[in-house]
């Protein structure tokens, strides 16, 4: 059994794009494993939340399950509210573990979220152990949210298994090494980046998004 927690440093970085490329890279090429999501809900409008049947055409369904946390603007100090959210959590989350392979967690906004006044996304994350990547868009602030989010994933002692960049928008290679400087990003932050998402026009496209996981090193993610 394998967990994989996804988080980005916005609601917009591309984490539920990563899942989707994730989740259908497994079903094609070991299609006798059996995999889940745990699609974890913060905002009402999150990014590109997971229809149940977004790899319909798969004979190996996934299982998704969706929880929905405190809005970022509602959360409270009560330590039972937080106590009972996160054992129902756990709950889920073991259910899924003992149940299916590979269990993949889209990490509601960002590690800097807040589940109530005292708690953040990260030290939930941090406490469970749980393996996490981290996804940053490749745009004119790269480098300053990739040390921003690493900073605080260190201090809450996140398993931060690596990078991965996201272009959000079509850049050439040029232009995506200005923004992005790999060498730079790994050296400031010692953690390595495992591969570069190309831009993705149509996010649905099984095809496109299975392309896509070539450039990701999955060895160190699965292996």
């Amino acid at each position: 059994m394998q967990t994989l927690f996804i988080t980005g440093t916005a609601p917009s970085s591309g984490k539920t794009l990563l899942i989707k490329i994730l989740a259908i890279y497994k079903q094609t090429y070991f299609c006798e494993e059996s995999s889940g999501i745990l699609d974890l809900i913060q905002e009402e409008l999150d990014e590109n939340k997971l229809p149940n049947n977004f790899l319909f055409s798969s004979p190996n369904k996934i299982k998704i399950v969706s929880r929905q946390l405190p809005r970022a603007a509602t959360v409270t100090n009560s330590d039972d509210l937080c106590s009972n959210l996160l054992g129902k959590l756990w709950k889920t989350l073991s259910s899924l573990q003992k149940e299916l392979d590979l269990v993949l967690i889209d990490g509601a906004e960002s590690l800097s979220s807040p589940i109530t006044r005292e708690m953040l996304i990260s030290d939930i994350v941090g406490i469970w152990d749980l393996p996490t990547i981290l996804i940053v868009p490749i745009e004119s602030n790269t480098i300053n949210q990739a040390i921003a989010n690493i900073a605080l994933a260190v201090k809450n002692k996140v398993n931060l298994k690596g990078i991965i960049l996201n272009c959000t928008s079509p850049l050439v290679q040029e232009r995506i090494s200005q923004l992005a400087p790999i060498d730079l990003i790994q050296s400031l932050t010692n953690i390595p980046i495992l591969g570069i998402l190309p831009y993705i026009k149509d996010t649905e496209d099984a095809k496109e998004l299975l392309s896509a996981a070539s450039s990701i090193d999955l060895e160190s993610l699965f292996y």
